[in-house]
C-alpha cells in the first residue's frame, strides 16, 4: 500500500513538473527573451531551471498555507497519466504563449516604425538579419529595435515579464480549468495598439519623405532633362535621417511608456483567464 501511494505521488509530481515546463516553454517560444539567436541547449536549460524553481515552490510553507485557505487541506493537486492530461497540456502551453506574446508586442511598435521609416526613405533594399525577430530587417529598423530593447531593459520590464510568468502559477495554478481563447479580444487590442504607435512614430519621417518626393516630382515634371533621381535620392535620405534623429527623443519616451504599461497589459490578459 505504501509503495503504491509513493509511486502515485512520484508520477503526480513528474506530471506536474512537465506541465510547469510546458507553460515556461510557451513563454520562451513567443517572447523576445532569450531570443532565437540563443542555442537550443541553453534555452532548454533555462526552461528546466525555471521549471525546477517553480516546482520546488509548490510545497513551500506559503504555498501550502494558501491552499489551506482555499479549503484543499494544504495539498497540491494530484495528476495522473491518462487521456484527460492532453487538454491540460494545451492550456498550460497556451498560457505561456499568451504571456510571451504580450511581451513580444511591447517591442513590435519599434519594428513597425523602423520598417515604415526605411521604406519612406528608400533604404528598404539593404537589410540585415534581426536575431530578435528571426527575419531580415533593414538597418534602420534594426537600430530602432535596439533602442527599444535598451529602453525595455533599462526600465526593468524584463524583470516584470519574468515576475508575471512566475506569479501566473499562483494566480492560475496548473491543472485549473481555463480558456486561453478568451484573451483573444485583449490580444487583438494590444497588437492593434502596437501598430498604431508604430505608425505614429514613423509619421514625421514618412510625411517629410512624401513632401520631398512630391516636390522632386513637380520639378522633374517641369524640367525633365535635369535627371534629379541621383540628387533627389540623396536629399531624401539626408532629410529623412535629419527628421529621424530629431524624433529619437520622442521615440524613447514612447518606448518607455510602452514598457511601463506592460504590467497593466499582462493584468488584463491574465485577468480574462481567471
Amino acid at each position: 500500500m505504501f509503495g503504491s501511494d509513493l509511486g502515485a505521488i512520484a508520477v503526480s509530481e513528474l506530471v506536474a513538473f512537465a506541465l510547469i515546463t510546458c507553460r515556461i516553454a510557451g513563454f520562451v517560444v513567443t517572447s523576445p527573451f532569450p531570443g532565437p539567436h540563443v542555442p537550443k541547449s541553453q534555452k532548454v536549460g533555462l526552461v528546466l531551471a525555471v521549471a525546477w524553481l517553480v516546482a520546488s515552490m509548490r510545497w513551500s510553507p506559503e504555498a501550502v498555507g494558501a491552499r489551506a485557505i482555499l479549503g484543499v487541506a494544504g495539498q497540491a493537486p494530484e495528476f495522473t497519466v491518462d487521456a484527460g492530461l492532453l487538454p491540460i497540456v494545451w492550456r498550460e502551453l497556451g498560457v505561456g504563449l499568451l504571456v510571451g506574446f504580450v511581451v513580444r508586442t511591447a517591442l513590435s511598435a519599434a519594428e513597425i516604425a523602423g520598417e515604415f521609416i526605411s521604406h519612406a526613405m528608400g533604404l528598404s533594399s539593404a537589410s540585415v538579419f534581426d536575431p530578435f525577430a528571426g527575419v531580415q530587417a533593414t538597418a534602420l529598423s534594426r537600430a530602432v529595435t535596439l533602442l527599444a530593447m535598451l529602453v525595455f531593459l533599462g526600465c526593468g520590464a524584463h524583470r516584470v515579464a519574468i515576475g508575471y510568468l512566475m506569479a501566473s502559477f499562483g494566480a492560475l495554478p496548473i491543472g485549473e480549468v481555463m480558456h486561453p481563447e478568451t484573451a483573444a479580444v485583449e490580444l487583438t487590442q494590444t497588437a492593434a495598439s502596437a501598430v498604431v504607435i508604430g505608425l505614429r512614430l514613423a509619421l514625421p519621417s514618412v510625411a517629410t519623405a512624401l513632401v520631398i518626393q512630391a516636390s522632386l516630382a513637380l520639378v522633374a515634371r517641369v524640367a525633365p532633362s535635369l535627371q534629379l533621381f541621383n540628387v533627389g535620392f540623396g536629399v531624401l535620405v539626408a532629410a529623412g535621417l535629419h527628421v529621424f534623429l530629431g524624433s529619437l527623443g520622442d521615440m524613447t519616451t514612447w518606448f518607455f511608456e510602452i514598457s511601463s504599461s506592460l504590467p497593466d497589459t499582462l493584468d488584463r490578459v491574465l485577468g480574462t483567464l481567471t
